[in-house]
């Protein structure tokens, strides 16, 4: 295995380098150095060579010594040759070799690695250290009054420099896990260039993290727009992929036992290090483990000295030595119970020392031992006096603080705590009860803190005052959901921020009412309002089945209010919930049961919704026929009420209904009825639905031109109302549509504009459609490994967000780009997986472009019979569900196989079939493509007059709808026609033009067409 740096050096000068090699160890690279690597009896000459041939990097270090030494000329000369990349760094000042005079030196004259500039310049210069401005450095500098620990701090870095990257810190809360962690985190920082990430476990709180849930957070700290997986395999997954190769540190902070953290351990590549803090003592595989005790009684009174503030210059500082000593063994010497008793010195000038010393020794027998494991009376003996020292309202405001679980700001705790101006907060954040941090200007309790005020607050106030405040803290934190949700509709990402900041807040205010859903009436309202409040932003953020969860508590509280309408609404909601993640048929369930309960209490406005969204889960299991049935329903109901809205929306999911049945002229239809009701109705938004339903709709006939107007229009629409969703959607359309017209390039700039605007708000959906379609027009360009690139990046979407159906698409897709590579085995594995999908979650049409691709595979592969088979099964499909569009790909494809195996008649009946339909339901594109087909097969029977003809109507067509792959396809049939006519002047002028046209849509077709062209014109 070759080196990556070969270190060019002096011996005069070693002491440095030989520092700087056992640095750059550190992050897990070879280092070749001549008296390391070489035994003796080697030939130095030889060895020499093969360590230059085989490494990444020649580093040479410039100095007087090394300028004088020819080893080291020697050694440039073979970089130099061999080309390999040259780092060069100035450790004296001397002259610098001619060869590399362009070169941009590194200064390290000073010699220091803690240089951090000639570090960080060496490591980007080596490719250590990749998108510096990009990476999560979350952990927090150490507190500046830190002490000791020296002993502590040594072993844990010497373990490191000793390969190991577990470390484990366990102790009693408040010993100072968590601040120790920091300050050896700083210290390896430069060791660890792709980030250092804190993730809060909450061992000590009700509802602990557990590994997936850490995976996810170290997944938004590289990725921060990302949205959820749907299931703990594919958040592993993803987990495993992002990590890979990483070099980073990782802080699992108050962990809760080796359960919770093993299964993310197993995980992490073994290029990361990872730092554990908890409270209960466990070990893992490969983890070096540190049990803190309380600092040493010398620190201790150091520690508590330092934040008292008092000055050795001070006449009475030796007394106040001696008492903040005793003080410190009474708090047990433990850094928490230090910091609550010398800040209370430090901000009460009216206490003196003596004094406080004297109540801390009664307070001690007050307090009772917190009932958690590993705290001693020490630490409630140093709160309880702080506590009760404030004012009867700060005091109680301490108490109400218990709420809060998470980090939240100032508004919030104004609010919920009735705090005006949150002034009693601030007092707090002097005693060191509250924590506050800068950089996001939130506030904190310490979890001892936020347990001692909570026992506090069970044994001080009335039940009925907490559940007041409780009620006040989920009535807040929906408010907020609510203001996320109408962010994220105006601004996107503003939107989802606000959420991510208050996310642990609001699932603990959705969490209250959801416990008290049985005995209290306006918990159940909450459990009503929450997933209705964040209706948009919770589909982008929170697990799938965490919003059924919410739907499903929200089903309870209409049924405990005996309200079947409210009943039947989240029935409704809970089909849609299982729709979007692929499981029609548990969704149609679910839709049944609305339906059910609409009827029985007369509710035909809930009546039609259900009927519609049944249609909607038929259309997804590909089964338009059902679901024109459901949408009629609808619509006599949407008439009969005068609901124009829904007449104009069933208007539309029927045209989308008969598209996906290939009959494009009732698409087209009903999609002009609905747009006249928009129109009618001044629904903007409708408006521009429905003009990209006619848009779709013209795509399917193949009138590619036609569909860009109304795409176009609909863009329009949706730019000037600020829906940004939908202009991402219209700019995907245009880049179908511009793919179609075999204009690919003109299709990619479309789709990167749809991607933009996916991420910019969120939308993963969307992201994973642009990814796809960026993919599929990088294959029309040939350019395979793009296109894969794109498809895996479009399926790991899919998957996260339970996409079953797409899925299933865009591994059908991945199968298509194998074929064209001429690797039909690979195709066929994932034609294999999409079928599998496909009869997975009932989705007919799915399972029908699956067979037939299968069929179209096992052709490349020259096996007729089976092709034949999958393609007669794709068929049966395809005229089961109505599907007319696919029945006649099906019977083309069939009429390929047979050309191929030399029944041209056979060929010719299948194609003709397939014609028959295309005209049928106007499909123009493809009325082209039999049409070539019906040539290239009566070129085959010799029958050259009529493959011409064939090859005109082609033509004629192609270039009525724009069709510019066609036109070229239709005019090498008629050039090769031509050539069978011994016409070879007019054959090749033909050519020409085709040529010309595939190389103007940089179709990979131009190359083949290009050697030929050369043959004939020998």
């Amino acid at each position: 295995m070759g080196y990556y740096v070969f270190i060019s050096y002096s011996h005069k000068d070693s002491p440095f380098i030989l520092k700087l090699a056992e640095y750059l160890r550190n992050f897990r690279i070879s280092i070749w150095i001549d008296n390391r690597n070489l035994d003796g009896g080697q030939i130095w000459n030889e060895e020499i060579k093969k360590a230059l041939q085989e490494c990444n990097y020649f580093l040479i270090a410039l100095s007087a010594y090394s300028e004088k030494s020819e080893e080291v000329k020697k050694e440039l000369d073979a970089a130099l040759s061999s080309g390999r990349a040259i780092v060069p760094i100035m450790i004296e000042d001397c002259n610098i070799p001619v060869e590399i005079g362009s070169l941009q030196c590194i200064d390290f004259k000073k010699r220091d690695l803690n240089d951090s500039v000639a570090i960080n310049s060496l490591l980007r210069a080596l490719d250590l250290i990749k998108n510096p401005d990009d990476r999560p450095f979350q952990i927090d500098r150490p507190p500046r009054d830190f002490t000791g620990r020296r002993i502590e701090i040594e072993q844990m870095l010497s373990q490191f420099e000793r390969g190991i990257t577990i470390s484990g810190f366990h102790g009693m809360g408040g010993v100072g896990k968590t601040a120790l962690a920091y300050v050896l985190a700083e210290r390896l920082r430069d060791n660890y260039p792709d980030g250092q990430i804190l993730v809060k476990m909450e061992g000590t709180g009700q509802n602990p993290l557990d590994s997936i849930a850490a995976m996810e957070k170290i997944i938004h700290a590289y990725e921060p727009m990302a949205s959820l997986p749907g299931n703990d395999g594919e958040i592993t997954g993803r987990f495993e992929r992002l990590m890979r190769e990483k070099r980073a540190l990782i802080l699992l902070d108050n962990a809760k036992n080796s359960e919770q953290v093993k299964p993310l351990l197993d995980k992490l590549p073994g290029t990361c290090a990872l730092i554990i803090t908890s409270r209960y003592i466990f070990t893992l595989p490969g983890m070096k483990r540190k049990d803190l005790n309380v600092l040493k009684p010398e620190e201790a009174t150091e520690f508590l000295l330092r934040i008292c503030g008092y000055d050795l210059a001070d006449s009475n500082f030796a007394e106040k030595e001696e008492i903040c000593r005793e003080i410190a063994r009474i708090c047990g010497n433990l850094p928490l119970a230090l910091r609550a008793a010398g800040s209370l010195l430090a901000t009460n000038q009216d206490t003196s020392p003596f004094q406080y010393l004297e109540k801390l020794k009664d307070e001690r027998t007050r307090l009772k031992e917190i009932g958690i494991v590993g705290v001693d009376a020490g630490i409630e003996a140093s709160f309880g006096l702080s506590y009760d020292l404030l004012p009867a309202e700060t005091a109680r405001i301490f108490r109400m603080l218990s709420i809060f679980h998470f980090d939240f700001d100032g508004e919030a705790e104004a609010e919920i705590c009735q705090d005006e101006g949150h002034k009693h907060l601030s007092e707090l954040l002097k005693w060191s009860l509250v924590e506050y941090q800068e950089n996001t200007k939130r506030y904190r309790l310490h979890d001892l803190v936020r347990i001692f005020a909570e026992n506090k607050l069970k044994s001080s106030d009335k039940a009925t005052s907490i559940f007041r405040m409780q009620l006040r803290y989920s009535l807040y934190y929906e408010n907020v959901l609510f203001n996320a949700n109408e962010l994220y509709l105006k601004s996107g990402r503003n939107g989802i921020e606000l959420f991510e900041r208050e996310r642990e807040n609001i699932i603990a205010g959705q969490r209250w009412a959801e416990v008290n859903i049985d005995s209290d009436d306006l918990a159940r309202k909450l459990c009503r309002s929450y997933p209705d409040s964040g209706l948009h932003v919770l589909d982008l953020r929170i697990h799938p089945k965490m919003k059924i969860s919410w739907l499903k508590c929200s089903l309870s509280a209409c049924q405990i209010q005996c309200d079947r309408q409210g009943e039947g609404v989240n029935l409704g909601n809970l089909g849609i919930a299982y729709k979007n993640l692929g499981d029609a048929r548990h969704a149609i369930e679910y839709y049944e049961q609305a339906l059910a309960i609409a009827r029985e209490i007369g509710d035909r406005r809930g009546e039609g919704n259900a009927l519609g969204n049944l249609g909607n889960a038929y259309a997804a299991l590909g089964d338009a026929r059902h679901a024109i049935e459901y949408y009629e329903q609808h619509l006599v109901i949407a008439r009969e009420i005068g609901d124009q809205r829904g007449e104009g929306a069933n208007l539309c999911n029927l045209g989308l209904a008969y598209a996906a049945l290939g009959d494009a002229r009732h698409a087209i239809e009903y999609s002009e009825q609905a747009l006249a009701i928009a129109r009618e109705i001044g629904d903007r938004r409708g408006e521009g639905a429905d003009l990209g339903n006619l848009g779709n709709a013209y795509a399917a006939l193949g009138d590619a031109r036609k569909a860009i107007e109304y795409y176009e229009q609909a863009l329009a629409i949706l730019r000037e109302i600020g829906d940004r969703r939908g202009e991402g959607n219209a700019l995907g359309n245009l880049g179908s549509a511009y793919y179609a017209l075999g204009d690919a390039r003109q299709a990619i700039e479309y789709h990167e504009q749809a991607l933009i605007i996916a991420r910019e708000i969120g939308d993963r959906r969307g992201e994973g459609n642009a990814l796809g379609n960026l993919g599929l027009a990088y294959a029309a360009l040939g350019d395979a490994r793009r296109a894969i690139e794109y498809y895996e990046q479009a399926l790991a979407i899919l998957r996260e967000i339970g996409d079953r159906k797409n899925e299933g698409a865009w591994l059908g897709n991945l199968g298509s780009v194998y074929k064209n590579l001429g690797d039909a085995l690979h195709a066929i594995e994932y034609y294999e997986q999409h079928l599998v999908i496909a009869r997975e979650i009932g989705d007919r049409r799915g399972e029908g472009n699956a067979l037939g691709n299968l069929g179209s595979a096992y052709y490349a592969l020259g096996d007729a019979l089976h092709a034949i088979e999958y393609s007669e099964q794709a068929l049966a499909i395809a005229r089961e569900i109505g599907d007319r569009k696919n029945e006649g790909a099906w019977l083309g494809n069939l009429g390929s196989v047979y050309k191929n195996l030399g029944d041209a008649l056979h060929a010719i009946e299948y194609s003709e079939q397939a014609l028959a339909i295309a005209r049928e339901i106007g499909d123009r594109k493809n009325e082209g493509v039999w049409l070539g087909n019906l040539g290239s097969a009566f070129y085959g029977l010799d029958d050259i007059d009529k493959s011409q003809d064939y090859y005109q109507q082609r033509l004629n067509i192609a270039q009525e709808i724009g069709d510019r792959n066609g036109e070229a396809n239709a005019l090498w049939g008629q050039a090769i026609c031509l050539q069978k006519k011994n016409d070879p002047a007019q054959a090749i002028a033909k050519a020409k033009s085709a040529l010309m046209i595939f190389e103007q849509i940089e179709s990979p077709s131009a190359s083949t067409m290009r050697k030929l062209l050369a043959e004939w014109k020998k």
